[in-house]
């Protein structure tokens, strides 16, 4: 598959990590083109559009149901299990955690591990009107490299006017905003109390804002968090000899089976068979550089 990102101008860009592309097969068009990925809990929602084939979502039943062309796919606590298409044209909006709220008027917590079609959010007539403008900007399989390009920018330039215009429409939230950051910024190790005093809150004022600006308590988000610190402080060269009691003890774990167990929960996997099983998708979207950029953005909080 080819995967490319593209960043969001300013203020976007505070709420806003980068529209996603999605372009090509996984592997060729038989069993590796299907295969089951896993996408991880990172503390994101993300605003998703299939233009070609659709994936399909599977059920903890194993049912498989396919997903809308637009939908948005809250806070995830639990994998996200999904069978890639064959022709896959898809792009996204990866909001920043806590960043989505502004743009969808309901409280976050209903779209907590659900994939909810956008005619739901923002209307049918204004979810089909997007769809087809972005979908009438692509370029041709045959074309080169810089017309993709150009496509992908245009698409990017074009979902981000949309979103420019709904962040003008919600006050925001700076003392929510700072807990996250206070959350990201330490990989989810600040104290909860810390960071609702930091926000002018108390703790249990913390938890319903964050219920309705996150979709999640502070502690599972500082969870959530924890845990991808683990995936970007694996070993780099060679991930299967990764020192896991290390790992454990620099991410905050008390010790190495409080990190299994959060394997357990975000992944359904332990550290080492986690390895084997990530996707192609997975890999993406926990890359080194991509987990570096979310928690070094917020560096400098307590």
């Amino acid at each position: 598959m080819d995967y490319r990102e593209h960043t969001v101008p300013p203020p976007l860009d505070a709420f806003v990590e980068c529209v996603w592309f999605l372009a090509g097969a996984p592997g060729d068009r038989d069993a590796a083109a299907r295969q089951l990925q896993r996408i991880l809990p990172d503390g994101c929602v993300e605003l998703i559009f299939h233009f070609g084939e659709r994936f399909h979502a599977m059920s903890a039943t194993g049912v498989a149901v396919q997903q809308p062309a637009s939908f948005v796919v809250g806070l995830l606590t639990s994998p996200f299990v999904i069978a890639p298409a064959v022709h896959v044209d898809t792009m996204a909006v990866r909001f920043r955690p806590g960043g989505a709220y502004r743009f969808f008027a309901v409280p976050l917590s209903l779209l907590t591990d659900r994939a909810v079609g956008l005619d739901q959010l923002w209307g049918p007539v204004t979810a089909r009107r997007i769809w087809q403008q972005l979908a009438d900007t692509r370029s041709s399989r045959r074309s080169g490299e810089a017309a993709k390009a150009a496509a992908r920018a245009a698409r990017a330039t074009t979902i981000s006017r949309e979103l420019l215009h709904r962040l003008t429409s919600v006050e925001p939230d700076r003392a929510t905003a700072s807990a996250v950051g206070d959350l990201v910024g330490t990989s989810g190790r600040a104290r909860i109390d810390r960071v609702a005093a930091r926000a002018g809150m108390t703790t249990r004022q913390l938890q319903r804002r964050f219920a309705d600006r996150v979709g999640v308590s502070p502690k599972v988000l500082a969870r959530i968090l924890r845990f991808q610190r683990t995936l970007l402080e694996r070993a780099p060269a060679d991930r299967s000899q990764a020192d896991w009691v290390r790992v454990a003890s620099e991410c905050g774990y008390a010790d190495q089976s409080h990190l299994i167990h959060d394997y357990h929960a975000f992944a359904g996997e332990t550290p080492a068979t986690l390895l084997a099983a990530e996707g192609e998708l997975s890999t993406y979207f926990t890359a080194p550089a991509r987990l570096a950029a979310l928690f070094w953005r917020y560096h400098g909080h307590p």
